[in-house]
């Protein structure tokens, strides 16, 4: 998980694997529980998936960049990450292999 802590306060992003990805949105199509209830990415090839089910209505949408996607999580046109800020995290982000675990990133401050 990153949580991104901003001026009005906090938001937890879940990363997911592709495998990850598939699983919840067929049990969004069906059930889901308040785990679901929230915001997630994931890397699939050059695209970033990010996934919005804060509203239990489980928005989907591709973006090119990291930055994009966290833009859309966070509802903040004006969110930014530096050149390095982008790479760390993707790569971070990128280099974590997961089954069935939720990978943290706690604290990440912008």
């Amino acid at each position: 998980m990153i949580r991104i802590y901003e001026n009005y306060g906090k938001t937890d992003i879940f990363v997911v694997n592709q495998e990850q990805v598939k699983e919840l949105i067929s049990k969004l199509e069906t059930r889901f529980n308040k785990n679901d209830l929230n915001r997630f990415i994931c890397k699939e090839d050059d695209m970033w998936i990010a996934i919005d089910n804060s509203t239990a209505d489980a928005f989907v949408e591709e973006y090119d960049s990291l930055e994009e996607a966290f833009q859309y999580l966070l509802f903040d046109d004006e969110y930014s990450l530096t050149e390095i800020e982008e790479k760390e995290i993707s790569n971070w982000i990128c280099n974590y292999e997961t089954k069935s675990k939720i990978c943290s990133l706690i604290g990440y401050n912008v």
